[in-house]
């Protein structure tokens, strides 16, 4: 039981300084310092993407694509289709649809972003 304790004696002294394995430390919230550098690619091709999902989160998701440089949304689908004609006609969407398979299988689309 000696050993035991002086084990964690010890390692309780080396780890006071680490704070992911102190329970004396609080852990505190700052916000980020990242920043993005968005460089446009003239040549690049321009990126249409559909989307499963009109709920909270395919909103938010939504929100984002649309505002991302070389990338359009072009369909949204939702189970519930009245969802997704709201967030197409919110978004400027040219299409919606309660299928996901639609989708996947249109040919317009690049990549499917999936909520």
């Amino acid at each position: 039981m000696r050993i035991v304790f002086v084990f964690f004696a010890v390692a309780s002294a080396i780890l006071q300084n680490v704070t992911a394995f102190s329970s004396t430390k609080l852990t505190r919230l700052r916000s980020s310092s990242l920043k993005m550098n968005v460089e446009q690619n003239k040549s690049a091709k321009e990126i249409r993407v559909g989307v499963i999902g009109a709920g909270r989160i395919g909103l938010v998701h939504l929100e984002a694509i649309t505002k991302a440089p070389g990338v359009t949304p072009v369909i949204i689908s939702n189970p519930t289709v009245s969802k997704a004609e709201k967030a197409a006609k919110q978004f400027n969407l040219p299409q919606f649809t309660a299928d996901a398979m639609d989708v996947i299988k249109d040919p317009d689309v690049d990549a499917v972003w999936i909520c």
